[in-house]
């Protein structure tokens, strides 16, 4: 079922950019928008060793660190919707990175005891090797 898409707005740089020249102010903006140091260098015409120069100073820093964040919420929301629309791996690497306590199998922690199970996630275990693990459980339930 796809969804008709909203351009989701770009968020500028904050106030204290006063603080900045015009280059490094169009860099955030770009940077904000494609979430790509090259992209954002080309766009504000700059070279990225000038932007990773420009790092090693306040208040770029602090501003670039805020426009990282901005472009991943950009990204995030963007595959939001993608999985939404459709991509089941995408929707399940989200739905694993915002619930594993639901949806990453590789957090179950279980102390097999058949051979050759030791070391192994259980979801990586045939249906053969989950069977007798159950049969095994069970004998142990029932006594």
């Amino acid at each position: 079922m796809a969804r008709k898409r909203e351009k989701k707005a770009v968020s500028q740089p904050s106030a204290t950019t006063q603080n900045l020249t015009p280059k490094q102010v169009a860099f955030l903006t770009a940077y904000r928008e494609f979430g790509s140091v090259s992209r954002a260098a080309k766009a504000a015409k700059i070279t990225r060793r000038t932007h990773y120069d420009w790092l090693e100073h306040e208040p770029y820093r602090s501003e670039f660190l805020k426009a990282r964040e901005a472009a991943a919420e950009l990204l995030l929301d963007e595959a939001i919707d993608r999985a939404v629309d459709g991509s089941d791996r995408l929707l399940e690497f989200l739905l694993k990175g915002f619930k594993p306590e639901i949806f990453n199998r590789q957090r179950v922690e279980i102390s097999p005891s058949g051979p050759g199970l030791a070391g192994m996630a259980i979801w990586q275990w045939s249906d053969e090797q989950l069977e007798e693990e159950i049969k095994r459980c069970r004998r142990i339930v029932e006594g």
